[in-house]
Protein backbone atom coordinates (compact mmCIF):
# COMPACT_ATOMS: atom_id res chain seq x y z
CA UNK A 1 0.00 0.00 0.00
CA UNK A 2 0.99 3.42 -0.96
CA UNK A 3 0.17 6.56 0.65
CA UNK A 4 1.09 10.30 0.37
CA UNK A 5 0.93 12.76 2.77
CA UNK A 6 -0.09 16.05 0.77
CA UNK A 7 0.24 19.83 2.16
CA UNK A 8 2.98 22.85 3.04
CA UNK A 9 5.40 20.82 4.15
CA UNK A 10 9.20 21.41 4.42
CA UNK A 11 8.65 25.08 4.24
CA UNK A 12 9.90 26.33 7.55
CA UNK A 13 5.93 26.32 9.61
CA UNK A 14 7.09 23.90 12.20
CA UNK A 15 3.33 23.84 13.40
CA UNK A 16 2.55 21.92 9.68
CA UNK A 17 6.04 20.05 9.66
CA UNK A 18 4.64 19.09 13.20
CA UNK A 19 1.16 17.39 12.14
CA UNK A 20 3.29 15.78 9.27
CA UNK A 21 4.75 14.32 12.07
CA UNK A 22 1.76 13.14 13.61
CA UNK A 23 -0.01 11.62 11.16
CA UNK A 24 3.25 9.65 9.78
CA UNK A 25 3.47 8.31 13.32
CA UNK A 26 -0.31 6.66 13.01
CA UNK A 27 0.25 5.55 10.40
CA UNK A 28 3.53 3.55 11.31
CA UNK A 29 0.83 2.34 14.35
CA UNK A 30 -1.78 1.37 11.79
CA UNK A 31 -0.67 0.42 8.61
CA UNK A 32 3.07 -0.68 9.23
CA UNK A 33 3.65 -1.85 6.11
CA UNK A 34 2.82 1.15 4.20
CA UNK A 35 5.24 2.70 1.53
CA UNK A 36 5.02 6.74 2.63
CA UNK A 37 5.64 9.61 -0.23
CA UNK A 38 5.28 12.94 1.23
CA UNK A 39 4.54 15.48 -1.57
CA UNK A 40 4.94 19.33 -0.60
CA UNK A 41 6.44 22.83 -0.83
CA UNK A 42 10.42 21.26 -0.05
CA UNK A 43 10.74 17.69 -0.64
CA UNK A 44 14.28 18.33 0.33
CA UNK A 45 13.79 19.65 3.53
CA UNK A 46 11.25 16.77 4.53
CA UNK A 47 13.89 14.25 3.44
CA UNK A 48 16.24 15.71 5.42
CA UNK A 49 15.11 16.13 8.41
CA UNK A 50 11.96 13.43 8.61
CA UNK A 51 13.88 10.70 6.36
CA UNK A 52 10.28 10.43 4.12
CA UNK A 53 10.47 9.67 0.28
CA UNK A 54 9.27 13.27 -0.86
CA UNK A 55 8.39 14.75 -4.03
CA UNK A 56 7.03 18.66 -5.05
CA UNK A 57 3.98 20.35 -5.56
CA UNK A 58 4.54 20.52 -9.04
CA UNK A 59 6.60 19.03 -11.69
CA UNK A 60 8.94 21.62 -11.56
CA UNK A 61 9.46 21.35 -7.92
CA UNK A 62 10.70 17.44 -8.06
CA UNK A 63 12.65 18.38 -11.29
CA UNK A 64 16.61 19.43 -10.81
CA UNK A 65 17.44 23.42 -11.23
CA UNK A 66 18.54 23.38 -14.66
CA UNK A 67 15.19 22.07 -16.12
CA UNK A 68 13.34 24.08 -13.43
CA UNK A 69 14.94 27.24 -15.34
CA UNK A 70 13.50 25.71 -18.75
CA UNK A 71 10.15 24.86 -17.34
CA UNK A 72 9.49 28.42 -15.91
CA UNK A 73 10.04 29.74 -19.83
CA UNK A 74 6.88 27.95 -21.10
CA UNK A 75 3.57 29.34 -21.19
CA UNK A 76 1.60 29.51 -18.02
CA UNK A 77 -1.28 27.15 -19.84
CA UNK A 78 1.47 24.84 -20.80
CA UNK A 79 2.96 24.80 -16.78
CA UNK A 80 -0.41 24.31 -15.69
CA UNK A 81 -1.32 21.29 -18.31
CA UNK A 82 2.25 19.80 -16.83
CA UNK A 83 1.47 20.13 -13.26
CA UNK A 84 -2.14 18.38 -13.82
CA UNK A 85 -0.58 15.64 -15.24
CA UNK A 86 2.74 15.32 -13.20
CA UNK A 87 -0.37 15.45 -10.46
CA UNK A 88 -2.30 12.74 -11.77
CA UNK A 89 0.76 10.68 -12.44
CA UNK A 90 1.08 10.92 -8.82
CA UNK A 91 -1.64 10.24 -7.27
CA UNK A 92 -2.51 7.42 -9.79
CA UNK A 93 0.35 5.92 -8.44
CA UNK A 94 -0.35 5.81 -4.81
CA UNK A 95 -3.65 4.11 -2.82
CA UNK A 96 -5.38 6.81 -0.33
CA UNK A 97 -4.17 10.46 -0.22
CA UNK A 98 -4.19 12.29 2.83
CA UNK A 99 -4.37 15.63 4.19
CA UNK A 100 -3.05 15.72 7.42
CA UNK A 101 -4.27 18.68 9.36
CA UNK A 102 -3.06 22.66 9.00
CA UNK A 103 -5.01 25.29 8.32
CA UNK A 104 -5.23 24.16 4.42
CA UNK A 105 -8.33 25.67 3.97
CA UNK A 106 -7.49 29.28 4.40
CA UNK A 107 -5.81 32.09 2.23
CA UNK A 108 -3.50 33.41 5.04
CA UNK A 109 -1.07 35.12 3.50
CA UNK A 110 -1.83 33.12 -0.08
CA UNK A 111 -2.84 34.03 -3.55
CA UNK A 112 -5.35 32.39 -5.22
CA UNK A 113 -2.74 30.66 -7.67
CA UNK A 114 -1.04 29.80 -4.86
CA UNK A 115 -1.95 26.87 -2.29
CA UNK A 116 -5.69 27.51 -2.89
CA UNK A 117 -5.30 26.05 -6.85
CA UNK A 118 -2.65 23.30 -6.22
CA UNK A 119 -5.14 21.87 -3.65
CA UNK A 120 -7.93 22.08 -6.48
CA UNK A 121 -5.41 20.49 -8.83
CA UNK A 122 -4.30 17.62 -6.80
CA UNK A 123 -7.93 16.76 -5.72
CA UNK A 124 -9.04 16.91 -9.18
CA UNK A 125 -5.95 14.64 -9.92
CA UNK A 126 -6.68 12.66 -7.58
CA UNK A 127 -10.40 12.48 -8.31
CA UNK A 128 -9.87 11.14 -11.93
CA UNK A 129 -7.08 8.88 -10.79
CA UNK A 130 -10.03 6.72 -8.58
CA UNK A 131 -7.49 7.43 -5.67
CA UNK A 132 -9.46 8.15 -2.65
CA UNK A 133 -8.77 11.50 -0.56
CA UNK A 134 -8.79 12.00 3.01
CA UNK A 135 -8.74 15.67 4.74
CA UNK A 136 -8.06 15.11 8.09
CA UNK A 137 -8.30 17.22 11.29
CA UNK A 138 -7.81 20.22 9.28
CA UNK A 139 -8.87 24.13 9.70
CA UNK A 140 -11.52 25.61 7.30
CA UNK A 141 -11.69 29.91 6.76
CA UNK A 142 -11.72 32.65 6.69
CA UNK A 143 -11.25 32.28 2.99
CA UNK A 144 -11.10 36.36 2.18
CA UNK A 145 -10.36 35.98 -2.22
CA UNK A 146 -13.59 35.04 -4.15
CA UNK A 147 -11.09 33.49 -6.17
CA UNK A 148 -9.18 31.50 -3.44
CA UNK A 149 -12.44 30.91 -1.96
CA UNK A 150 -13.96 28.84 -5.08
CA UNK A 151 -10.75 26.75 -5.24
CA UNK A 152 -10.69 25.71 -1.81
CA UNK A 153 -14.25 25.22 -1.68
CA UNK A 154 -14.29 22.74 -4.92
CA UNK A 155 -10.80 21.31 -3.61
CA UNK A 156 -13.24 20.02 -0.09
CA UNK A 157 -15.77 19.21 -2.40
CA UNK A 158 -13.53 16.43 -4.26
CA UNK A 159 -12.56 14.63 -1.15
CA UNK A 160 -13.65 11.22 0.02
CA UNK A 161 -13.41 12.04 3.80
CA UNK A 162 -13.17 15.16 5.85
CA UNK A 163 -13.06 16.45 9.21
CA UNK A 164 -12.79 19.44 10.75
CA UNK A 165 -10.73 20.59 13.63
CA UNK A 166 -12.67 22.61 15.26
CA UNK A 167 -16.43 23.75 15.35
CA UNK A 168 -15.82 26.95 13.42
CA UNK A 169 -13.94 25.29 10.44
CA UNK A 170 -17.03 23.43 9.84
CA UNK A 171 -19.47 25.94 10.52
CA UNK A 172 -17.57 27.85 8.04
CA UNK A 173 -17.12 25.02 5.34
CA UNK A 174 -21.29 24.43 6.10
CA UNK A 175 -22.20 28.35 4.53
CA UNK A 176 -20.88 26.98 1.69
CA UNK A 177 -22.34 23.56 1.55
CA UNK A 178 -19.19 21.86 1.73
CA UNK A 179 -19.36 19.88 4.89
CA UNK A 180 -20.89 17.19 3.92
CA UNK A 181 -19.85 14.73 6.93
CA UNK A 182 -20.18 16.63 10.36
CA UNK A 183 -17.17 15.16 11.74
CA UNK A 184 -15.06 17.61 14.37
CA UNK A 185 -11.76 15.81 15.54
CA UNK A 186 -9.31 17.60 17.62
CA UNK A 187 -5.96 19.06 15.50
CA UNK A 188 -3.68 16.04 15.05
CA UNK A 189 -0.78 17.65 16.64
CA UNK A 190 -2.54 16.40 19.78
CA UNK A 191 -2.00 12.83 19.62
CA UNK A 192 1.59 13.11 20.10
CA UNK A 193 2.42 12.20 23.45
CA UNK A 194 6.22 13.36 23.46
CA UNK A 195 4.72 17.08 24.65
CA UNK A 196 3.94 15.42 28.02
CA UNK A 197 7.35 13.88 29.14
CA UNK A 198 8.79 17.56 29.27
CA UNK A 199 6.74 19.38 31.06
CA UNK A 200 8.86 20.05 33.96
CA UNK A 201 8.07 21.31 37.53
CA UNK A 202 8.83 25.17 37.92
CA UNK A 203 10.12 26.01 41.38
CA UNK A 204 7.78 28.24 42.75
CA UNK A 205 11.09 30.04 44.64
CA UNK A 206 11.99 30.77 40.79
CA UNK A 207 11.63 33.88 38.63
CA UNK A 208 8.44 33.71 36.62
CA UNK A 209 9.71 32.75 33.28
CA UNK A 210 6.99 33.97 30.39
CA UNK A 211 6.89 32.41 27.03
CA UNK A 212 6.52 35.27 24.51
CA UNK A 213 5.20 34.06 21.06
CA UNK A 214 6.43 36.17 18.55
CA UNK A 215 5.17 35.88 15.13
CA UNK A 216 6.14 37.93 12.22
CA UNK A 217 2.51 39.72 11.80
CA UNK A 218 1.74 42.20 9.15
CA UNK A 219 -2.57 41.33 8.51
CA UNK A 220 -4.12 38.44 6.97
CA UNK A 221 -3.47 39.42 3.54
CA UNK A 222 -0.25 39.34 1.32
CA UNK A 223 -0.22 42.53 0.03
CA UNK A 224 -2.40 44.98 2.05
CA UNK A 225 -2.24 48.30 2.03
CA UNK A 226 -1.80 48.40 5.83
CA UNK A 227 0.63 45.74 6.55
CA UNK A 228 3.56 47.88 7.52
CA UNK A 229 1.96 49.64 9.91
CA UNK A 230 0.12 46.63 11.23
CA UNK A 231 4.02 45.02 11.53
CA UNK A 232 5.04 48.14 13.66
CA UNK A 233 2.00 48.28 15.87
CA UNK A 234 2.61 44.73 16.81
CA UNK A 235 6.45 44.77 17.30
CA UNK A 236 5.78 47.90 19.44
CA UNK A 237 3.50 46.30 21.72
CA UNK A 238 5.18 42.91 22.19
CA UNK A 239 8.66 44.72 22.97
CA UNK A 240 6.70 46.66 25.66
CA UNK A 241 5.02 43.62 27.01
CA UNK A 242 8.66 42.16 27.06
CA UNK A 243 9.90 45.20 28.46
CA UNK A 244 7.17 45.51 31.50
CA UNK A 245 7.69 41.50 32.12
CA UNK A 246 11.67 41.64 32.47
CA UNK A 247 11.10 45.15 34.35
CA UNK A 248 9.04 43.22 37.13
CA UNK A 249 12.20 40.50 37.26
CA UNK A 250 10.46 37.97 34.69
CA UNK A 251 12.52 35.72 32.92
CA UNK A 252 11.17 36.27 29.46
CA UNK A 253 11.91 33.48 26.45
CA UNK A 254 10.74 34.52 23.41
CA UNK A 255 9.54 31.21 21.21
CA UNK A 256 8.37 31.10 17.33
CA UNK A 257 6.25 29.21 15.05
CA UNK A 258 8.44 29.26 11.54
CA UNK A 259 11.60 30.61 10.17
CA UNK A 260 10.23 33.58 8.96
CA UNK A 261 9.44 34.87 12.60
CA UNK A 262 12.70 35.04 13.43
CA UNK A 263 12.78 38.72 11.33
CA UNK A 264 10.61 39.80 14.20
CA UNK A 265 12.50 38.13 17.03
CA UNK A 266 15.27 40.08 16.00
CA UNK A 267 13.43 43.40 15.82
CA UNK A 268 12.45 43.19 19.66
CA UNK A 269 15.89 41.72 20.85
CA UNK A 270 17.55 44.87 19.03
CA UNK A 271 14.55 47.40 20.40
CA UNK A 272 15.67 45.85 23.75
CA UNK A 273 18.76 46.92 23.89
CA UNK A 274 17.77 50.42 24.24
CA UNK A 275 16.20 50.05 27.74
CA UNK A 276 17.94 46.53 29.17
CA UNK A 277 20.02 47.58 31.70
CA UNK A 278 23.08 45.19 33.57
CA UNK A 279 20.30 43.75 35.80
CA UNK A 280 17.61 42.93 33.04
CA UNK A 281 19.97 42.29 29.88
CA UNK A 282 19.65 38.24 31.20
CA UNK A 283 16.27 38.00 31.43
CA UNK A 284 15.29 38.16 27.88
CA UNK A 285 16.61 35.06 26.18
CA UNK A 286 15.87 33.43 22.48
CA UNK A 287 16.81 29.93 21.51
CA UNK A 288 16.41 28.61 18.00
CA UNK A 289 13.38 26.54 17.19
CA UNK A 290 13.22 24.36 14.27
CA UNK A 291 10.55 21.47 15.04
CA UNK A 292 7.84 21.49 17.77
CA UNK A 293 9.97 19.05 19.95
CA UNK A 294 12.31 22.24 20.23
CA UNK A 295 9.33 24.50 21.24
CA UNK A 296 8.11 21.86 23.76
CA UNK A 297 11.13 21.85 25.42
CA UNK A 298 11.30 26.36 25.54
CA UNK A 299 7.60 25.59 26.74
CA UNK A 300 8.90 23.48 29.61
CA UNK A 301 10.54 25.55 31.15
CA UNK A 302 7.76 28.93 31.67
CA UNK A 303 5.03 28.96 33.56
CA UNK A 304 3.01 30.79 31.09
CA UNK A 305 3.07 30.98 27.59
CA UNK A 306 1.63 34.14 25.50
CA UNK A 307 0.97 32.82 21.91
CA UNK A 308 -0.58 34.04 18.71
CA UNK A 309 0.39 30.91 16.65
CA UNK A 310 -1.91 28.28 16.54
CA UNK A 311 0.37 25.39 17.24
CA UNK A 312 2.70 27.36 19.73
CA UNK A 313 -0.79 27.81 21.67
CA UNK A 314 -1.58 23.84 20.81
CA UNK A 315 1.34 22.82 22.49
CA UNK A 316 1.01 24.81 25.28
CA UNK A 317 -2.68 24.14 26.41
CA UNK A 318 -1.70 19.89 25.97
CA UNK A 319 1.61 20.49 28.52
CA UNK A 320 -1.14 22.57 30.69
CA UNK A 321 0.44 25.87 30.70
CA UNK A 322 -1.77 28.78 31.37
CA UNK A 323 -2.29 30.18 28.06
CA UNK A 324 -3.04 33.62 26.79
CA UNK A 325 -3.93 33.66 22.83
CA UNK A 326 -3.31 36.75 20.57
CA UNK A 327 -5.41 35.63 17.94
CA UNK A 328 -5.07 36.38 14.67
CA UNK A 329 -8.12 34.09 12.73
CA UNK A 330 -10.90 32.20 14.93
CA UNK A 331 -8.67 28.62 15.10
CA UNK A 332 -7.07 30.50 18.44
CA UNK A 333 -10.26 31.64 19.97
CA UNK A 334 -11.94 27.83 18.88
CA UNK A 335 -9.56 25.63 20.98
CA UNK A 336 -9.24 28.37 23.73
CA UNK A 337 -13.31 28.21 24.39
CA UNK A 338 -12.50 24.30 24.49
CA UNK A 339 -10.53 24.83 27.09
CA UNK A 340 -12.29 27.19 29.06
CA UNK A 341 -9.89 29.84 28.42
CA UNK A 342 -11.96 32.01 26.36
CA UNK A 343 -11.14 35.13 29.14
CA UNK A 344 -7.28 35.14 27.95
CA UNK A 345 -7.85 35.34 24.64
CA UNK A 346 -7.27 38.61 22.33
CA UNK A 347 -7.10 39.79 18.76
CA UNK A 348 -2.94 40.32 17.55
CA UNK A 349 -4.76 43.22 15.57
CA UNK A 350 -5.26 45.46 18.71
CA UNK A 351 -4.32 44.04 22.16
CA UNK A 352 -2.99 46.18 24.64
CA UNK A 353 0.42 44.91 26.17
CA UNK A 354 -0.75 46.15 29.66
CA UNK A 355 -4.08 44.54 29.06
CA UNK A 356 -1.60 41.43 28.52
CA UNK A 357 0.70 42.14 31.45
CA UNK A 358 -2.75 41.96 33.75
CA UNK A 359 -3.74 38.71 31.78
CA UNK A 360 -0.62 37.36 32.83
CA UNK A 361 -1.40 37.52 36.20
CA UNK A 362 -4.77 36.44 36.33
CA UNK A 363 -3.15 33.43 34.77
CA UNK A 364 -0.81 32.70 37.35
CA UNK A 365 -2.91 33.53 40.07
CA UNK A 366 -4.76 30.99 38.34
CA UNK A 367 -2.79 28.28 37.45
CA UNK A 368 -3.50 25.07 39.29
CA UNK A 369 -7.50 25.14 38.35
CA UNK A 370 -6.26 26.36 35.02
CA UNK A 371 -3.99 23.21 34.54
CA UNK A 372 -6.59 20.51 36.09
CA UNK A 373 -9.35 21.79 33.55
CA UNK A 374 -6.76 21.62 30.78
CA UNK A 375 -6.42 17.57 31.87
CA UNK A 376 -9.71 17.05 31.47
CA UNK A 377 -9.83 18.31 28.17
CA UNK A 378 -6.87 16.64 27.09
CA UNK A 379 -8.17 13.28 28.02
CA UNK A 380 -11.38 14.20 26.43
CA UNK A 381 -9.40 15.53 23.20
CA UNK A 382 -7.07 12.23 22.98
CA UNK A 383 -10.39 10.21 23.48
CA UNK A 384 -11.86 11.72 20.36
CA UNK A 385 -8.58 11.51 18.36
CA UNK A 386 -8.57 7.24 19.42
CA UNK A 387 -12.00 7.65 17.81
CA UNK A 388 -10.97 8.93 14.69
CA UNK A 389 -7.58 6.83 14.36
CA UNK A 390 -10.34 4.21 14.37
CA UNK A 391 -12.41 5.80 11.58
CA UNK A 392 -9.98 5.85 9.12
CA UNK A 393 -8.01 2.75 10.07
CA UNK A 394 -11.74 0.99 8.85
CA UNK A 395 -12.67 3.36 6.08
CA UNK A 396 -9.42 3.52 4.28
CA UNK A 397 -6.78 1.39 5.52
CA UNK A 398 -8.19 -1.71 5.87
CA UNK A 399 -10.81 -1.09 2.67
CA UNK A 400 -7.65 -0.20 0.62
CA UNK A 401 -5.86 -3.41 1.64
CA UNK A 402 -9.01 -5.44 0.89
CA UNK A 403 -8.74 -3.29 -2.83
CA UNK A 404 -5.52 -4.50 -3.05
CA UNK A 405 -5.86 -7.97 -2.36
CA UNK A 406 -8.63 -8.45 -4.24
CA UNK A 407 -8.80 -5.89 -6.95
CA UNK A 408 -12.37 -4.32 -5.92
CA UNK A 409 -13.22 -0.93 -6.21
CA UNK A 410 -12.98 1.07 -3.16
CA UNK A 411 -16.35 2.00 -1.30
CA UNK A 412 -18.12 4.95 -3.08
CA UNK A 413 -18.29 8.54 -1.40
CA UNK A 414 -21.27 8.10 0.57
CA UNK A 415 -19.92 5.36 2.33
CA UNK A 416 -17.49 6.90 3.61
CA UNK A 417 -18.48 7.70 7.08
CA UNK A 418 -16.73 8.38 10.72
CA UNK A 419 -19.60 8.12 12.96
Amino acid sequence: MKIALLGQFGSGNIGNDGSLKSMTEYLREYAPDADLLCICSRPEEIMATMGLAAVGITRSASLSQGRSLVVSKLSRLNRIRQNFEYAFRTAKDCDLIIVPGTGILDDFKELPFGWPFCLLRWTTAARLARTPVAFVSVGAGPINNWLSRRFLISAAKGTDYISYRDQNSLDYMSEYGSAYNNSVYPDIVFRQKSQETRRVKRNARERPCIGLGVMNYSGWSKSGANNQETYERYISEMTLLARLLTSEGSQVRLLTGGREDRTAVEEILDAAKRWQDEETSSLLEYNEINSLDDLRDEIAQTDIVVASRYHNVVCSLAMLKPTISLAYASKNDAIMRDFGLQDYSRSISNFAARDILGLIKMAHADGANIARRSAITMRDYRRRLSIQDLCIFNLFLIRTQRRLDTTFAHDSRDDLRCE
